[in-house]
C-alpha cells in the first residue's frame, strides 16, 4: 500500500490548487492529507485525485477523472466526480490471446519460461 501527500491551497484571489510540493505562492488556507493507494491499482493519465481518498486493491480509474471519494477494491470507476462503473467478474480474470480463451497449462508453461531466462 503507497502513501501520498497532496495538498490542496486555497490562495487570497480564492482560486484552489492542488500541490505535491514546495508551493512558491502563500496560500490563504492550506488543506494536506494523505491519499492511500492499494496494490495492483492503475490510475491512468490526467486524474486528479484530492486529499484523503483511499483507493482499494486491484482498481482501474479511467482517464481525466476527479477522485473525490473513496474507491472500493475491484472495481472500474471514471469520471468528475469519479464514481464505480462496476466490480471485476470472473470473466475479466480469464486470459485471451487473440480472441481465444488461454488454457491453465499454457499459462503455467509461460510462468515457468519466465522464470527460467530471467
Amino acid at each position: 500500500m503507497r502513501c501520498l501527500r497532496w495538498c490542496l491551497a486555497l490562495t487570497k484571489d480564492g482560486s484552489k490548487t492542488l500541490i505535491s510540493g514546495a508551493e512558491t505562492t502563500r496560500p490563504l488556507y492550506l488543506y494536506c492529507d494523505k491519499v492511500t493507494l492499494g496494490e495492483n491499482v492503475w490510475v491512468r493519465a490526467n486524474v486528479t485525485i484530492l486529499p484523503g481518498v483511499s483507493i482499494g486493491d486491484n482498481s482501474i480509474i479511467g482517464g481525466g477523472s476527479v477522485v473525490t471519494k473513496d474507491i472500493p477494491a475491484n472495481v472500474i470507476a471514471f469520471g468528475k466526480p469519479c464514481k464505480v462503473y462496476r466490480e471485476f467478474t470472473e470473466e475479466d480474470m480469464k486470459y485471451y490471446h487473440a480472441g481465444r480463451p488461454i488454457d491453465e497449462a499454457d499459462i503455467a508453461a509461460m510462468k515457468q519460461w519466465e522464470t527460467e531466462h530471467k
